[in-house]
């Protein structure tokens, strides 16, 4: 239940991110900046564990953990990894 009452975060989280990611990107379009697809692929294979490996660790954790102390910083780190590369996503090939 702890697992499934984490998700109203990573929901927020992903959303602001998306927000911000998709202005970084129209600024650094329309202001002439370079496209690169290369860190958008890399930083697409982020996504998922930050997802996977907290709920793997809460759930074979032997020592009673609050969840914050395990799903907070991956929680914030999907955030930044949906803003970068969001940000850095090329949309003409």
């Amino acid at each position: 239940m702890v697992v499934i009452l984490t998700f109203p975060a990573y929901l927020a989280i992903a959303l602001m991110a998306v927000v911000d990611g998709l202005v970084c990107r129209d600024l650094r379009r329309f202001g002439g900046g370079l496209e690169s697809g290369f860190l958008y692929h890399h930083l697409k294979t982020m996504i998922r564990p930050m997802i996977a490996i907290p709920v793997f660790l809460y759930l074979i954790s032997p020592w009673s953990v609050h969840p914050t102390v395990i799903f907070i910083p991956f929680v914030l780190g999907f955030g930044y990894f949906i803003q970068r590369t969001l940000s850095k996503f090329k949309k003409y090939l």
